[in-house]
């Protein structure tokens, strides 16, 4: 069994790690259309993670006009499920 890590070390891995913080929409990262961005907080210590984009309705119009292309276009359609679960897990990372 492995050896648990104290919470220090834990602490560390945690600050050195990177979030996105702006939106995915058709293949590429960008921020809110209004610019505004909101903390997303660690709920294990309280503190901020991250600043990430915060979307309102222009930037869900985008994403849903950007989604409706591609189905129309057979872009996503086409794809076999396996690809279409990689590219959902890749905006993940």
């Amino acid at each position: 069994m492995a050896e648990l890590l104290t919470r220090e070390a834990y602490g560390a891995i945690a600050d050195r790690l990177a979030f996105p913080t702006q939106s995915f929409v058709d293949g590429e990262y960008r921020p809110a259309a209004s610019g505004k961005t909101m903390p997303t907080i660690n709920p294990a210590t309280g503190g901020i993670l991250a600043e990430v984009a915060a979307c309102d309705v222009p930037d869900v119009d985008y994403a849903v006009s950007k989604a409706r292309a591609a189905y129309e276009d057979s872009r996503w359609r086409s794809k076999h499920p396996r690809e279409r679960r990689r590219s959902c897990s890749a905006c993940a990372r």
